[in-house]
């Protein structure tokens, strides 16, 4: 892994690199939190690439307040801690109910987690929280539609409407928290494909 600081713009740059090395000439973006601002870099940068943008639980600046402030720095150190295997797996059983789904993946997520660096996690979270999509969210021009996760205690819900507002997105109301893709993952699945087919039709409207 290179030894610089992670930036969301490179992230944009990196998936933008991907498409078109595949050949493929235009996408609709989705963003799930961090995957989010990755998106809207996306757009801005590489705008002949982007049809539309699905918008997942996240936000136009994550740090606004002294509370958020001090939370996103702690992002960095608590990650490290919550991805030791005892510590997630703890977490995963308190989160999953018993006999739930995704609880049969959870050797596996546990494994992926393990593969993560430490210190590249944090340098995500600090760049997660310089990020301030306030200035350019609403020059960008492409149909978008927005998961909108109404129990979100991460990114609340306020704060995605403020995005969500800002790029002129079309609403699907998911009633679940950020662990929404783990705890209900056909909800969320079917939520994804609403938004999807909306900005899919929006794009054929024009």
């Amino acid at each position: 892994r290179p030894d610089v600081p992670v930036t969301l713009e490179d992230c944009a740059d990196d998936a933008a690199a991907a498409v078109r090395a595949l050949g493929i000439e235009s996408v609709i973006t989705i963003g799930y939190s961090m995957g989010g601002p990755i998106s809207m870099f996306f757009a801005q940068r590489h705008a002949d690439l982007v049809n539309g943008m699905v918008l997942q639980a996240t936000a136009l600046e994550w740090s606004g307040t002294r509370k958020e402030k001090n939370r996103m720095r702690f992002i960095g150190p608590m990650s490290h801690l919550v991805g030791r295997p005892r510590v997630l797996r703890w977490f995963m059983k308190r989160t999953l109910p018993r006999g739930h789904e995704t609880r049969r993946y959870m050797s596996w997520i546990i494994a992926e987690n393990r593969r993560n660096d430490p210190w590249m996690i944090a340098e995500a979270g600090k760049a997660i929280a310089r990020f301030d999509a306030r200035g350019f969210a609403p020059t960008l021009n492409v149909p978008a539609s927005y998961v909108l996760t109404l129990r979100d205690t991460l990114v609340l819900p306020h704060k995605q409407h403020a995005l969500a507002s800002a790029v002129k997105a079309q609403i699907v109301e998911l009633d679940g928290d950020h662990m929404a893709p783990i705890v209900m993952p056909r909800e969320f699945a079917a939520a994804t494909r609403q938004a999807v087919n909306l900005v899919v039709a929006a794009i054929q409207q024009r």
